[in-house]
């Protein structure tokens, strides 16, 4: 059987919130839902598709590229207000904890193990509503975590919560964080990938393959996925202008409109008539949520 799933984005996380305080969802991602509803309890394995973000002078495929997953973490410091001028050795700046916590990860990253492989970007969230002559007494921070190791990811994510505690108990200050779970890192699996690719060289429509990227620091859901069974990541050329942005446009509708989905449906079958040559896996529902769950922790 095969089962059709959308994909989409970590986006209207407002709304997601709204849904998930009224007990109408669990998690903020539409696959992570599906999975805790039993939607994949009956699937062997899972084929996805995304366009590429680059234009190509032939029709071209992608195979073999993992994509990272992400968390966001959120750092409400907090203070206490004063006159600048007068007093402002009678108040606790929050600005200051903020900045001595963007200090702090800066200095971190010299400890990453594989720093190629990590991302994070703290940034100030919000408006700042104080009076310029008022030390500021809130101040909301958030940054991203990009990653491929899901144990290496609860590990910085600790660290960023220490040094968040650090720099506000140094200041006087306090801090109150949040982690938001994102989206699980895909390991595409390379014996799909070895099929489909025979399925390319047997289809003299489309020219040129790219299988040596190895990695892009480029997250998706279907890395959800690929935690419970085995799942590939097949990208697709035939466009042009910036990935997301409003000028990316279709060039090549006859390759991305009918020569790739005929691509895909024999990819499928060649995957399906040849499962002995795929190392089987199967994660329980039980444990992806347990992932989720050490995530949030």
């Amino acid at each position: 059987m095969i089962r059709p799933s959308p994909s989409e984005e970590f986006v209207d996380l407002d709304w997601r919130q709204k849904q998930k305080d009224e007990g109408k969802l669990t998690y903020y991602g539409g696959k992570q839902e599906a999975i805790k509803q039993g939607v994949f309890d009956d699937i062997d394995y899972c084929v996805s598709v995304h366009a590429i973000g680059e234009q190509f002078k032939n029709r071209t495929i992608e195979l073999n590229c993992d994509l990272a997953g992400f968390n966001f973490k959120y750092f409400d410091f907090y203070g206490k207000a004063s006159h600048a001028a007068f007093a402002p050795e009678a108040g606790v700046n929050a600005q200051s904890i903020a900045t001595l916590f963007t200090t702090a990860l800066a200095m971190q990253r010299q400890q990453l193990k594989d720093p190629n492989r990590i991302r994070f970007n703290p940034v100030m969230i919000g408006e700042n509503t104080e009076s310029i002559n008022v030390i500021p007494d809130h101040v909301k921070m958030g940054s991203d975590l990009r990653f491929f190791n899901v144990n290496y990811a609860q590990t910085i994510m600790q660290h960023f919560d220490n040094a968040a505690k650090g720099c506000a108990l140094a200041l006087g200050g306090q801090v109150e964080i949040n982690t938001q779970v994102g989206y699980l890192p895909l390991h595409s699996n390379r014996d799909m990938n070895a099929l489909v690719k025979k399925t390319f060289e047997a289809d003299d429509r489309i020219p040129d393959l790219i299988d040596d990227r190895g990695y892009t620091m480029a997250a998706g859901d279907i890395g959800d996925v690929g935690f419970l069974i085995p799942t590939i990541q097949i990208g697709y050329g035939g466009w042009k202008g910036t990935i997301h942005g409003s000028d990316f446009k279709l060039i090549n509708p006859e390759f991305v409109l009918k020569i790739f989905p005929e691509f895909v449906f024999n990819s499928v079958l060649n995957i399906s008539h040849n499962l002995e040559k795929v190392k089987s896996y199967r994660h329980s529902k039980e444990e992806y949520l347990q992932a989720l769950e050490g995530m949030e922790k």
